[in-house]
C-alpha cells in the first residue's frame, strides 16, 4: 500500500503520487487489506515522555498545538502591575504566536523600533516589515520607550506578524535525493511542514473523534473498487487515471467489504487508515477562492493552494483498548516507565554526567503507578542512592547508606535528612536500549490510544 503521513493535528493530511509502492497483486480473501504497517516518523515517539494527567480542556484539545493566533488581555497582571525603573539594563523575552521564543538584552531607554530590529535576527524576519509587540494584551507604540509604556523586566513580549506571503510553488515535491515517507523523512517537528507537497484537509464528522493521530503518525489513503464480475477491469482503469484515490485495492466478488458496511458492486470507496481505525472518507469540491493560512513556529505566514478537501465518517477501530486495572493496562504503564528511564539516562551520559533520574520526580510522572512498582522495576536496572552518599546493596530488598567514620572507624549508616535527595543511578551492567527496542516497547499508537479513551 502507498505510504501516506498525517502531518499535523485531525485538519490535513499529506498526500502525493511519488510515495507509492509498486502495486502487486492481492490474494483473493477479506483480510489482505488490514496486513500491511503504516509507518510513523520519530517525531511521533516524543509524546512518550509526557505527563498522563490532564484537565477536561487538555484532554479535549489533545492533539492540537499549543499556540496563538493573538495574544490575550492579562487583567489581572494589568491591574498588579508595579512602576518600572526608567533606565538601565534589562532582559525581555520575545515570543511569536507559533511558540517560537527568544530573549533579548535590551535597556530600559530603548524604543520598540529598538527592539523589533534585536528580535528580526532571532526570529527570521526582515525590518521592513511591519510587525507589531503586544504586552499584556496592549499594542507598544514604536516611538516610545519601553520604560514609558511600563515594560518590566524579564517580561514576556508577543510578536504578530501582519504580512502574509504568497507560496505559489508549495506544491512542488522535494528534490529526488530527498526521502519522502517516514523512517526517513520527517525526522524532526520542523521538518513537518506544508511548506512544500500537496495537503488533503481532512475534517471529521464526529465532534469528539475516538482516535486520533498525534504528530508525526501516519495514516493512509486507500480506495476499495469492489468488482462487479470476475472480468471487471474498472479498478485497473482507477489505479492509473486518479491519483487524487490514493492506493485503489480491488475487491473480487467473494471479498467480503473492509468497513461495517458493504459496498455496491461496481462502487469504490474511499478510505483514510491508520494503525488503530479505519473511517470512511468523502470528497468535496475546494471553491476557488478557498485558500490555506499558514503559520510558521516563527510567526511567518503564508497562504498556498488547497489540494483536495474530505470529510470523514465514522471510526471504525482496528486496535483495542485496554480495559481499565487490567494486566494489560499495568505491562503498558510499566513499559512507560521503562522507557522514560532510558530516555533520561542516555540523556545524562551524552553529557558526560552521571545518569541518573530523581525518585522525587517519578510519582508525578506515573501517578497510576504505586510506589512499590515503580522501585520495584527501576531496581533490575538502577539503584537508589542519595546523592552526595555512598551506597551498598545489602540483599535484594534493603539498601543502607554511610556517610562518615564514627569512633571505632566503622561507617555508621545515614539517616535521610529533610533535605536529602534520593536518586535512581544507572547500573553499570545495564546496557540501555536502541531507539527500536524503546519504540517497540511502547509504540505511538498505543500511547495514543491510552491517552485519548
Amino acid at each position: 500500500m502507498h505510504g501516506r503521513f498525517t502531518f499535523k493535528d485531525d485538519s490535513s493530511f499529506v498526500f502525493n503520487d511519488v510515495f507509492g509502492m509498486k502495486n502487486g497483486s492481492h490474494e483473493t480473501g477479506s483480510q489482505h487489506w488490514v496486513n500491511s504497517t503504516i509507518f510513523c516518523s520519530i517525531s511521533s515517539t516524543h509524546p512518550l515522555e509526557s505527563y498522563l494527567l490532564f484537565c477536561s480542556k487538555e484532554l479535549a484539545n489533545f492533539h492540537r498545538p499549543k499556540a496563538l493566533w493573538y495574544p490575550h488581555d492579562n487583567v489581572v497582571a494589568l491591574r498588579e502591575q508595579g512602576k518600572l525603573p526608567t533606565q538601565g539594563p534589562m532582559k525581555l523575552i520575545v515570543k511569536s504566536l507559533g511558540g517560537k521564543g527568544s530573549k533579548i538584552q535590551v535597556d530600559a531607554e530603548e524604543t520598540i523600533s529598538s527592539v523589533k530590529a534585536k528580535a528580526s535576527k532571532k526570529l527570521d524576519f526582515k525590518l521592513p516589515e511591519v510587525v507589531k509587540l503586544f504586552y499584556l494584551g496592549k499594542e507598544l507604540e514604536d516611538h516610545g520607550s519601553l520604560a514609558s509604556q511600563n515594560v518590566q523586566p524579564n517580561s514576556l513580549l508577543h510578536l504578530v506578524r501582519t504580512k502574509i506571503h504568497l507560496s505559489p510553488r508549495a506544491q512542488k515535491m522535494p528534490g529526488e535525493k530527498k526521502s519522502l515517507r517516514p523512517p526517513g523523512a520527517f525526522k524532526k517537528k520542523s521538518e513537518l511542514s506544508v511548506k512544500d507537497g500537496h495537503v488533503f484537509l481532512m475534517e471529521y464528522c464526529e465532534e469528539r473523534p475516538l482516535l486520533l493521530g498525534n504528530a508525526g503518525m501516519g495514516a493512509r489513503l486507500c480506495t476499495y473498487y469492489q468488482k462487479s464480475a470476475p472480468d471487471d477491469q474498472t479498478g485497473s482503469l482507477l489505479r492509473n487515471g486518479n491519483s487524487s484515490l490514493g492506493h485503489v485495492i480491488v475487491l473480487d466478488p467473494a471479498d467480503k467489504s473492509p468497513y461495517l458496511g458493504d459496498i455496491k458492486p461496481g462502487c469504490s470507496q474511499s478510505s483514510l487508515e491508520t494503525n488503530m481505525y479505519r473511517a470512511p472518507v468523502f470528497p468535496h469540491k475546494v471553491p476557488s477562492t478557498d485558500y490555506l493560512l499558514v503559520r510558521s513556529a516563527k510567526g511567518k505566514l503564508s497562504i498556498r493552494r488547497i489540494d483536495r478537501v474530505n470529510v470523514v465518517g465514522q471510526q471504525e477501530p482496528l486496535m483495542e483498548v485496554i480495559s481499565p486495572g487490567s494486566k494489560a493496562l499495568q505491562t503498558y504503564m510499566t513499559n512507560r516507565l521503562l522507557v522514560y528511564m532510558a530516555r533520561e539516562f542516555r540523556a545524562f551520559e551524552k553529557r558526560h554526567l552521571l545518569p541518573c533520574i530523581r525518585a522525587d520526580e517519578l510519582p508525578g510522572q506515573f501517578p497510576y503507578l504505586s510506589e512499590a512498582i515503580i522501585r520495584k522495576k527501576l531496581k533490575e536496572h538502577a539503584n537508589l542512592q542519595c546523592s552526595g552518599f555512598l551506597a551498598y546493596v545489602l540483599n535484594d530488598s534493603s539498601i543502607v547508606f554511610y556517610t562518615h567514620l564514627n569512633a571505632s572507624n566503622a561507617y555508621a549508616p545515614f539517616q535521610k535528612r529533610p533535605n536529602g535527595q534520593w536518586i535512581w543511578v544507572k547500573k553499570r551492567n545495564f546496557r540501555i536500549w536502541s531507539e527500536d527496542e524503546l519504540r517497540e516497547k511502547v509504540k505511538p499508537e498505543d500511547f495514543n490510544i491510552n491517552t485519548e479513551t
